[in-house]
């Protein structure tokens, strides 16, 4: 996998913190980037951004989601996923 540049490193990123992982996915006019960092405290998180044009450049949104959570929200997900595939509802409660 290529160097990407990650969510960190663009305008507005945080700066102090040890990149682990980094990824990028292209869809349609949108950029997804997934990161993975480690503060200087040793807390790891996960950095979902997405970008996207506008009129005025470019708009970030982004989402961070801590290692303690990460289970939980990746077995939400996987419910959320299985719904987009199918068109059937699912509850992340089931």
């Amino acid at each position: 996998m290529q160097a990407v540049q990650t969510c960190a490193e663009r305008p507005g990123g945080e700066s102090k913190r040890r990149e682990i992982f980094n990824g990028r996915s292209r869809g349609g006019a949108r950029t997804y980037f997934l990161d993975v960092s480690e503060s200087s405290g040793g807390d790891r998180l996960l950095s979902i951004c997405e970008s996207r044009a506008s009129q005025s450049g470019f708009q970030r949104q982004r989402i961070l989601i801590s290692a303690a959570h990460a289970d939980e929200f990746v077995r939400c997900f996987r419910h959320a996923l299985r719904a987009l595939k199918t068109g059937n509802y699912a509850s992340a409660d089931e």
